[in-house]
């Protein structure tokens, strides 16, 4: 077996792990859709491992035949659940898509995709498409820019926190799916399967996204990330660097003093890991914050620090004075209670040579009746409804009055954000009868 053909393979594996994940619960059809992805995606890895592992020969020209098809079938599979995610009825772009991947059948079938394919010295496969390359890219590009334009219009549409982090998993997910994509148009690495890497990638993001109600925020992920990473990195050279100095100045590995210095450099280097970590993290930090990092960093420690002070003018100072710059605000204001009405008492101004601007709140003034009518207690309640074309629909009631619904794809993740949001225990939940 060569080494190119372990990426389709192992790629094929975890696709079908994934799968079975999905197929624990199919009742939405953006499920359903993900598992055709996933199929198409596990099958195209497959093919190209029997491909590119010169796995029965003689079936050679079946083999030839499966991978434009089913890589074409997860790029429009792949499309097809990004419409139904983004909640787009396009259904002549779907059918225009299939249409597309029986006309590569087609043409597969009768010899002309590929025009030759021939196995060269050492295992590698040379692979001529001819003119029909260009077609296969055409159509993978734009399907694959597709689902790109629906998930920015998505994200941009959306008011909700929680629904732009997940649109901003996909976008990264899509992203990796372009990228990898695009290497089947460079001549000298399209015999390499690199490109299933990227399929995988997005594969695995979306089945996250999928299985997960609340997500962690992409920010953080990207942080922590990028600070793992780095470390990991300068981690592993330094110690093959050092393994390497240790080779090249004891020549040999195997006598007590080579062993001794192997295990001093490895609790060196495990030693190393929390410091450097604290360190890239804030270093990170900086990065994504600019000049806020520090007024974040106050703000966030204002509770441990305040906790024993009870002075107001002394806790309001320390309260509003990091609070602009951490949140690029021009003006931060503390309200108090003043004969019924709300007056700014403490101001922290960012622009520097400016006068506070005074605020002043009524009691029956419109943002008063808002912030009574929006955290004041109230009598709420809540209602699961199970739509079959979409999902599951989560009802928040005042009275008689539906104020707010949230579209889940399970009973169980609406259950999960009624909990995480609302504050309504699992056990809470009451079947009614039709």
């Amino acid at each position: 077996m060569y080494g190119s053909a372990l990426i389709p393979l192992v790629t094929a594996v975890v696709h079908i792990f994934l799968l079975t994940m999905i197929m624990r619960d199919m009742r939405t059809r953006t499920r359903r859709l993900l598992a055709v992805y996933l199929i198409a995606s596990a099958s195209w890895g497959l093919s190209s491992f029997l491909l590119h592992a010169s796995f029965l020969p003689e079936q050679l020209s079946l083999w030839e035949i499966l991978v434009p098809m089913t890589g074409l079938w997860a790029v429009v599979g792949y499309s097809q659940f990004i419409c139904a995610f983004t909640k787009r009825h396009v259904t002549a772009w779907i059918v225009l898509g299939y249409a597309f991947l029986a006309t590569l059948i087609t043409l597969a079938a009768t010899g002309y995709i590929p025009r030759s394919l021939t196995y060269a010295s050492g295992g590698e496969i040379d692979i001529y498409q001819g003119t029909w390359l260009y077609l296969m890219i055409g159509g993978s590009v734009w399907f694959t820019g597709l689902s790109i334009f629906y998930l920015v219009q998505k994200y941009h549409a959306s008011k909700d926190v929680l629904t732009r982090n997940r649109v901003a998993y996909l976008l990264i997910g899509a992203s990796l799916f372009a990228v990898f994509s695009a290497i089947i148009a460079v001549p000298a690495l399209f015999k390499y399967p690199i490109e299933h890497i990227g399929h995988l990638a997005n594969a695995a993001i979306i089945t996250y996204v999928v299985l997960r109600y609340k997500l962690l925020d992409i920010k953080l992920v990207a942080r922590k990330g990028l600070t793992y990473s780095s470390i990991s990195v300068f981690i592993t050279s330094l110690y093959l660097l050092m393994l390497w100095s240790l080779r090249y100045f004891l020549q040999g590995w195997t006598s007590p003093a080579s062993l001794a210095t192997i295990f001093a450099m490895t609790f060196v280097v495990v030693s190393l890991f929390n410091p450097l970590r604290m360190r890239v993290q804030r270093t990170v930090d900086k990065m994504f914050y600019g000049k806020s990092y520090y007024y974040r960093q106050s703000v966030a420690s204002f509770a441990q620090r305040m906790g024993a002070v009870l002075d107001l003018n002394t806790l309001a100072e320390e309260m509003v004075k990091p609070i602009p710059a951490a949140v690029n605000a021009s003006q931060v204001s503390l309200l108090l209670s003043n004969n019924g009405d709300f007056t700014s008492q403490f101001d922290k101004r960012i622009i520097g040579g400016q006068q506070a601007i005074p605020i002043q709140l009524s009691h029956g003034s419109p943002i008063m009746r808002w912030l009574v009518n929006t955290f004041s207690p109230k009598s709420q309640s809540y209602e699961i409804k199970h739509d079959p074309s979409v999902g599951f629909y989560l009802y928040v009631f005042e009275g008689n009055k539906c104020i707010r619904d949230h579209l889940q794809d399970t009973l169980e993740m609406a259950m999960e954000c009624a909990w995480e949001d609302y504050g309504v225990p699992k056990s809470a939940w009451k079947k009614i009868e039709d």
